[in-house]
């Protein structure tokens, strides 16, 4: 096997920081609209975005300049690269292709020009750049900045990152992030029907890879956006109780963030596995509540209700269920509770830390 061929079959195991891969369908911008309207907070500044200002935010295209790398350029691109692309070029080189430390140019320079030369390298970016238009690009770009705006104007002092490079590595992940930026590996968002994916399926299942959708990268970009500079403390720890409070809190700040996008996409569910939660959202509360498990630690149990599977073994008839139950369920339970107390900031109830008293006070009752 070539070389370059075993450098891209080692990328594929490749995992430096993937967060969860959420979400499902349609165009590059969700085409569905958000079944429950709007978040109660996303009129307020509907008409106020243009009048929120931002640190500048690049948004750069590495996938593109990558494109342009061959074996004769290699050694010039590579020096032009680490000026221009910073930290995020340092661990793309260290962290993610592991082809050697930054500032080795003779070295990197040869395994470059090795991946330039290989069909597969230029397969794939003619398939990121099919997918991918400056075009439809330009559409994803603005809705990201109008994103940035609205976490402005709710979390003032919230850090912005200084860059979103987009990139592609042969699959070895979707989302790393790094100091001052936040990278897409947009070869993991080439579509469900990409002929990509099927031969990945030991790493990434069927049930995974249908989410590598373009529609996918606001909620997965703003997920690990919430998750590393908003709400760290509170995910992955507790009561299942609190990882449903936790895991709300997340979506509920997903639809002020992203109020357009569906709730399917959100949640990483498809249209069924939603309607099928949504129609059972009654007696999966009560089932959580007459098994006592809302105050339950088992490990096993956060994996069953909050963990990647193709459906909630036990729920429902056959594999028809959704997962990540109690993720659906938290999310229900944060929104009961921001309609009844719609004077609560998302700042004030990120600062609540209590999940039995946000509980009692959405008087949630499964419906």
């Amino acid at each position: 096997m070539p070389a370059t061929n075993q450098m891209f079959k080692k990328l594929r195991q490749q995992i430096y920081l993937i967060f969860s891969i959420l979400l499902s369908s349609c165009v590059l911008i969700s085409c569905e609209g958000n079944s429950n309207g709007k978040n109660v907070h996303s009129e307020i500044i509907d008409n106020e975005l243009d009048t929120i200002s931002l640190p500048s935010i690049e948004i750069l295209r590495f996938d593109q300049a990558f494109d342009s790398l061959t074996s004769a350029n290699a050694l010039e691109k590579h020096r032009h690269w680490k000026a221009v692309y910073g930290n995020f070029y340092v661990d793309f080189l260290e962290r993610i292709l592991k082809i050697g430390a930054v500032d080795e140019d003779e070295r990197v320079a040869r395994v470059l020009g090795e991946i330039a030369d290989s069909p597969d390298f230029r397969a794939l970016s003619d398939s990121v750049s099919t997918v991918f238009t400056d075009a439809n690009f330009e559409v994803l770009k603005s809705e990201m900045l109008e994103a940035f705006k609205r976490i402005r104007f709710h979390f003032p002092e919230a850090p912005i990152p200084d860059r979103i490079v987009t990139f592609f590595s042969g699959f070895a992940l979707q989302l790393p992030v790094g100091e001052g930026y936040y990278g897409l590996g947009l070869d993991m968002f080439l579509g469900a029907r990409s002929s990509y994916y099927p031969a990945l399926v030991d790493q990434y299942p069927l049930y995974i890879s249908q989410r590598f959708t373009p529609n996918h990268i606001l909620p997965t970009l703003f997920s690990a956006y919430i998750e590393t500079e908003l709400l760290s403390a509170d995910l992955g720890r507790g009561t299942l109780l609190d990882q449903m409070i936790a895991e709300g809190k997340r979506l509920v700040l997903l639809d002020a963030f992203l109020p357009s996008v569906a709730d399917s996409l959100k949640i990483g569910y498809t249209e069924k596995q939603l309607a099928w939660a949504r129609h059972f959202e009654e007696e999966l509360w009560k089932w959580f509540v007459d098994e006592e498990l809302l105050f339950e630690f088992d490990r096993s149990l956060m994996q069953k209700y909050f963990g990647e599977a193709p459906f909630t073994l036990g729920m429902g008839e056959g594999r028809e269920s959704a997962p990540r139950l109690g993720m659906f369920v938290g999310w229900q339970i944060v929104k009961s509770y921001m309609r009844l107390h719609p004077e609560t900031s998302l700042g004030a109830l990120l600062e609540m830390k209590d999940a039995q008293e946000i509980l009692q006070k959405s008087k949630y009752t499964g419906r």
